[in-house]
């Protein structure tokens, strides 16, 4: 399981499974019911504001789905410097 951390990320993983499964944007796309040019700036970190919706069509696509876990939430300055710790 690899953790995302952001839209960027979430792309380039896309990208990355898509070509391991030799499938191109434009086969992506169809199947997804999206524009290729979706796909491209999804995967280029240009498509900040990506519906949920799309997210799981494309996942579903590439056999892919998505986990919620618990996070750890970053401390800020003034919480450790009172010594809080989580």
């Amino acid at each position: 399981m690899k953790k995302i951390n952001s839209t960027d990320e979430l792309g380039l993983e896309i990208q990355k499974i898509r070509k391991e499964q030799k499938m191109s944007r434009k086969s992506l796309a169809r199947l997804a019911g999206v524009s290729e040019r979706t796909i491209s700036r999804l995967e280029n970190g240009e498509l900040i504001d990506v519906g949920i919706t799309k997210i799981f069509f494309i996942l579903d696509i590439l056999n892919r789905a998505i986990e919620i876990t618990s996070s750890s939430r970053i401390l800020t300055l003034d919480e450790l410097n009172q010594g809080k710790t989580y």
